[in-house]
């Protein structure tokens, strides 16, 4: 597998790179193991199923959503140093 291919790949493992979902994502299943399984399974893939995963990804891209942004209020100010 090409460099830039296993680094896709790697990545969209963790979250991914699109910051978007979609239920018919390829690396849906992969997201939900272990860091232990994601090493296991990506050093396993070869080329073709990488390029099938890949192109699966582009395929279903344009009806991915965008993940919303996670905003959470900080209670306890008196730890936190304003900069500015």
């Amino acid at each position: 597998m090409t460099e830039i291919n296993w680094l896709k790949i790697s990545g969209m493992f963790r979250s991914c790179l699109y910051n978007k979902e979609n239920p018919e994502c390829p690396f849906n299943e992969y997201r939900k193991m272990d860091q232990i399984q994601q090493m296991q399974t990506i050093s396993t893939i070869s080329e073709k199923t990488g390029v099938q995963l890949l192109s699966k990804c582009n395929a279903c891209k344009s009806s991915c959503t965008a993940i919303p942004a996670k905003v959470f209020e900080i209670e306890n100010s008196n730890n936190f140093k304003v900069v500015g």
